[in-house]
């Protein structure tokens, strides 16, 4: 049938359709009366909801050991007002097939709405399911899981291991509260030879820090201080288990090193068996932002000055020697020792870099080294910059490679 539309603009016009069926294809085309003569414009189609809602859930997350948020997106109504919503909460992978359930309604009604589930199991893995109800019915979303913490540290979640020694626990307690959490974003990665103004630019990159690409992180937290041997002898018993060793006898407050990769890889092991938390190394492209201060950077050459020994421990002014950590000015996040002191093992192979923008890479499928980073007591202040790179075998152990570590969210 045709309806009579009214003029809203300069050769602008439209109507309302109304009393049409839920769940039809209907097909149009707008028509104008010239001279009593009927001009047709392209045709075209539409559906009608069906009055189906659809809606999607949130990624839970972790408020304490015995309470989580989660919620849901309305995609669409269906054509109804949404008289109710919220999510089902169950310890069965499909929630609505748990008797036990609950169901825990939201205070909004919007198209994004959140509900705090409480009274839950710590330590347990329950499955959410966000759902919508309106006068055709209720609809449900995808199911969700997450595994409630034993505690929580500094926004972390944390599942202690049984059998844990008071001081082995207060010792990754200390390490947890000194975990930065830093919230990614775009950054260009990588250093191009040249005195120009402008981030990226330096008199000393060599070609292996070019090109400069840009780089898309996820938040992650990582350590204020380098791995340090009070940290080591507590997570290892003081056995090391052959992990690294200590020759040169320094003190607790100093950082670990003779660490090789594969050393590293077993004491964090340790770490994630006692705790249930996804410590891991840096990727090089984490290591590389945070230790030009995140968002926060201020574009400076070492980490947190242009002036190496406001910020590093190099072969100026160690004394060749190793210094315990935190001495020196932190950067922008608060973050010390990212330049100088001793390199830092990074996850990623060692590779050239891709011109291409990247999100949360890690580094080359495959290779023979290991990525380290940050320059060491035994280097000139050029190895100690921001984007200066180096690698190591995964077996070497030396007097100037420890570890900072990372837990990803």
């Amino acid at each position: 049938y045709r309806q009579s539309a009214t003029e809203i603009g300069d050769k602008t016009f439209r109507t309302t359709l109304s009393g049409l069926e839920k769940g039809v294809e209907y097909y149009f085309y707008a028509y104008v009366v010239v001279d009593d003569e009927i001009i047709k414009g392209i045709g075209k189609s539409f559906t009608t909801l069906d009055g189906n809602a659809s809606v999607t859930t949130a990624k839970p997350s972790i408020v304490n050991s015995n309470e989580i948020v989660s919620g849901g997106h309305l995609v669409t109504d269906g054509g109804y007002a949404v008289q109710h919503c919220g999510v089902v909460v169950g310890r069965n992978a499909d929630p609505l097939t748990d008797v036990s359930a609950q169901t825990v309604y939201s205070d909004e009604n919007g198209t994004d709405f959140e509900c705090h589930v409480y009274g839950l199991d710590i330590q347990t893995q329950y499955y959410v399911c966000a759902w919508a109800e309106t006068e055709k019915g209720t609809f449900y979303g995808d199911v969700q899981s997450v595994t409630t913490a034993g505690e929580v540290v500094n926004g972390i979640a944390v599942a202690w291991a049984d059998g844990l020694t008071d001081e082995r626990k207060q010792t990754i307690v200390n390490m947890l509260m000194n975990m930065v959490r830093v919230e990614g974003t775009a950054f260009n990665m990588g250093a191009q030879s040249g005195n120009a103004e402008g981030t990226n630019y330096d008199s000393d990159a060599t070609p292996a820090e070019a090109p400069v690409h840009q780089v898309t992180l996820s938040d992650y937290h990582i350590a204020k201080y380098q791995l340090t041997q009070k940290e080591m002898n507590a997570i290892t018993d003081e056995s090391n288990d052959g992990l690294w060793t200590s020759q040169y006898g320094l003190g607790d407050g100093y950082p670990v090193y003779n660490l090789s990769y594969t050393g590293a890889i077993l004491f964090i092991s340790k770490l994630i068996e006692m705790t249930k938390v996804a410590f891991w190394f840096p990727t090089e492209a984490q290591w590389e932002f945070a230790a030009r201060g995140g968002s926060q950077s201020q574009g400076f050459k070492y980490s947190g000055s242009c002036v190496a020994d406001d910020v590093a421990w190099y072969e100026s002014n160690s004394l060749t020697a190793i210094h315990e950590v935190g001495q020196k000015q932190a950067n922008e996040l608060g973050l010390y020792d990212m330049s100088g002191n001793v390199w830092e093992w990074c996850h990623d192979y060692y590779g050239m870099y891709d011109e291409q923008s990247q999100t949360d890479p890690s580094g080359p499928a495959g290779g023979t080294q290991f990525v380290v980073r940050g320059g060491s007591w035994m280097e000139d202040a050029v190895n100690c910059r921001v984007s200066s790179r180096n690698s190591c075998l995964p077996s070497d152990q030396n007097i100037f490679t420890g570890l900072r570590l990372v837990i990803n969210d």
